[in-house]
């Protein structure tokens, strides 16, 4: 008999459904209840892509354009259309992958997971440098900050935005105070939800150390993820719900 560890929990999943399927499957076949407040979406920037061309286009080949998301990859890709002559550094696996699927060549994975991460892997191959970061437009400036105190030139560009979806469920976002974990991928969708929920449930587990410290300012009682994987956040669910047994 399979043994389903999560039966009776519920856990409110916060990113779009079609970002949700594997980690939904998984948290099913442990018994949970999944509730689905999409609170975060995607949309191409306003000027179309105009300022990451040009910000790419001055580019010299040994400047670095930097993505921290697959989401950023996805977008970057579209405005570009094809590899430029300079070093892809980025933010995680899950990046690193997105373009390798489309047969760009990624320069430097960041060994920790965020935007701090990269910025120090990027000051350990160089005392100083150029960079583009292709950002969402409410993207955080922690990779500039890092770089500019030493000296390096950063642009902060546009590459998507982040917008909330125009049809949060009002049944969704009540069904969502009564679960027992809500999962955060992004700082906005920590905003959002206590815009929309309050801090209920207390308990979150987060993508990323990033996002973490802000479910923490907003109140929760955050764990982060081990890995950026479905697999992991689903492990971290299990831990949190189950106090790691």
């Amino acid at each position: 008999m399979t043994t389903q560890p999560l039966t009776g929990c519920s856990v409110v999943l916060t990113r779009q459904p079609d970002s949700n399927r594997e980690l939904a499957s998984l948290l099913d076949s442990a018994g949970a209840g999944v509730v689905e407040v999409p609170l975060v979406s995607f949309a191409p920037p306003v000027d179309a892509g105009v300022g990451l061309r040009r910000a790419v286009a001055e580019l010299e080949s040994d400047a670095w354009l930097a993505v921290l998301s697959p989401v950023g990859a996805r977008h970057t890709m579209t405005i570009l259309g094809e590899q430029p002559v300079v070093r892809l550094c980025v933010v995680g696996e899950g990046t690193a992958s997105a373009f390798r699927a489309a047969g760009w060549n990624v320069d430097l994975v960041a060994e920790e997971e965020s935007a701090v991460g990269l910025a120090a892997d990027l000051l350990a191959s160089a005392p100083s440098g150029r960079v583009v970061a292709a950002q969402s437009d409410i993207g955080r400036p922690d990779l500039a900050v890092a770089l500019e105190r030493a000296g390096w030139k950063v642009g902060q560009v546009t590459a998507y935005c982040n917008v909330e979806p125009d049809d949060v469920n009002a049944v969704d976002v009540a069904a969502a105070a009564g679960a027992d974990v809500v999962v955060f991928a992004s700082p906005s969708a920590v905003s959002r939800f206590v815009e929309h929920c309050g801090t209920r449930p207390t308990t979150a587990v987060c993508f990323g150390s990033t996002t973490a410290a802000a479910a923490s300012a907003a109140g929760f009682e955050p764990s982060v993820a081990g890995g950026p994987s479905d697999e992991g956040v689903y492990t971290a669910i299990v831990a949190a719900l189950t106090g790691g047994a």
